[in-house]
């Protein structure tokens, strides 16, 4: 995205300030993470990931991967910031199917 991603910009300016800008940001990051916790749990479910993973740090390193690479790519500008991102969720996947 031109400019960055919003949340992450969002996330910088508000996290030390209470609001109710904060608190809606808050409440988005918190369902994405369940969200995400949720795509988990139905892989789980369907077979395609391990019946014992834990599906909360699933979403968490996935949301630390998206975050790492949006950093990675417009603040340091790493010419491999893809190639590490897709390296990094491959190895996510693969130890969630083992």
């Amino acid at each position: 995205m031109p400019g960055g991603c919003f949340f992450v910009a969002a996330a910088t300016e508000l996290d030390d300030r209470p609001g109710p800008a904060r608190d809606v940001l808050v409440r988005q990051q918190k369902d994405w993470l369940e969200i995400l916790s949720n795509v988990a749990r139905t892989a789980v479910t369907e077979g395609h990931f391990r019946k014992n993973l834990d599906v909360e740090q699933f979403a968490y390193e996935l949301f630390g991967i998206m975050l790492a690479y949006h950093y990675v790519i417009r603040l340091l500008a790493d010419p491999n910031a893809d190639a590490r991102a897709d390296a990094a969720f491959e190895s996510l996947i693969v130890r969630s199917r083992e």
